[in-house]
């Protein structure tokens, strides 16, 4: 549980202190003032880095250093960004007094974030909901990064042999190999994860809307084995040489969500878009809670917008088991008799 940030030289905020409700907090401030920032510095304390940008975006302008403490339940933890021997800014993580310079899977924490990007997943390209997909799935499983990563590094080097002069099917052949076997992992898991999406979000939407819309997800392609894709990228050999790149793979996968059996992109309103957005996010903390075995920790950045009031309450009631975290730019009564931190 969540008891205090310390955050020094992040984004715009020279030094800040700032305690939480053990149930509901919302930070309220106007925009620039840096109600995100907050929930990046937890983010990274948590799980190891940003979710959106880099430790030199995060680099309060002038400063040569950040650091970041946490004060929980569990484990303190401490995060600096500082310059090592060799004047390189490198960052480092410190959990009850022992340093190391990568976040171990056993020290991150599960945190479930809603962000105004994530509004477009709808109506954005394939790769942001694939990078959806990947990045939960990366969360829930250690070996699902690495696998994305080796799949990834193949389809670089598979990509520019198909663009060479001497490319041949015995130069290509290792290639396809490496894109079958973890090309049939990422599937599977990418699958799964559609599969539990569509057993939940009618039920979880209707929840919050209060209404009797209906919902399939689906994942665009049937997981495989990795005999069945290493046939795929042989028989697609002449076409991919043409093309100059890999036509099949997960690479070009898509998760598609229906709305009373339409594209839920071509019809669903602005408000309907961020209800469908909550739901799925709701449907990721009871994964996340059974895979840990602990109830992941909530961040709500802007998540009012566009929301009637009814939505707002019964946004409140879909997270009330978690400790959660909410910015406005409004002021807002915190639920479960939380707190109110403002900026």
């Amino acid at each position: 549980m969540l008891r205090q940030l310390r955050i020094q030289n992040i984004r715009n905020h020279t030094e800040g202190s700032f305690d939480f409700s053990p149930t509901t907090t919302v930070i309220i401030g106007n925009n620039g003032t840096g109600k995100t920032s907050l929930l990046e510095a937890i983010y990274i304390a948590y799980r190891g880095a940003s979710f959106r940008g880099t430790d030199k975006d995060i680099l309060r302008d002038s400063a040569d250093w950040y650091r970041i403490d946490i004060a929980d339940e569990g484990h303190d933890r401490i995060v600096r960004y500082v310059a090592d021997s060799g004047g390189r800014l490198k960052k480092n993580f410190e959990i009850d007094t022992k340093k190391t310079f990568r976040l171990s899977q056993k020290n991150k924490r599960p945190i479930v974030i809603f962000s105004p990007d994530d509004l477009q997943l709808l109506s954005g390209s394939p790769s942001r909901r694939r990078r959806y997909l990947d990045t939960l799935a990366a969360s829930l499983d250690p070996r699902y990064s690495p696998a994305l990563s080796r799949y990834e590094q193949a389809l670089l080097q598979r990509n520019r042999l198909l663009k060479s002069l001497n490319c041949t099917p015995d130069l290509i052949f290792p290639w396809n190999v490496i894109l079958s076997e973890y090309g049939s992992y990422i599937t599977h898991a990418r699958s799964r994860i559609a599969a539990l999406f569509n057993e939940r979000l009618s039920s979880k939407y209707h929840t919050i809307a209060n209404d009797d819309d209906t919902f399939t997800v689906a994942y665009s392609h049937t997981p495989h084995t990795a005999q069945y894709l290493l046939a795929e990228y042989e028989a697609g050999y002449e076409k991919d040489r043409i093309v100059g790149s890999t036509t099949t793979g997960p690479h070009r996968h898509d998760l598609v969500i229906e709305m009373n059996k339409k594209y839920a992109q071509d019809v669903a309103s602005r408000g309907e878009n961020r209800t469908i957005i909550l739901a799925l996010k709701s449907i990721e903390a009871e994964v996340m809670a059974e895979v840990y075995g602990e109830k992941p920790l909530i961040l709500l950045d802007d998540v009012y917008g566009e929301l009637d009031d009814m939505r707002q309450r019964l946004v409140d009631t879909v997270f009330d088991e978690y400790q959660t975290i909410i910015t406005s730019t409004h002021a807002v009564e915190p639920s479960r008799g939380g707190s109110t931190i403002r900026l």
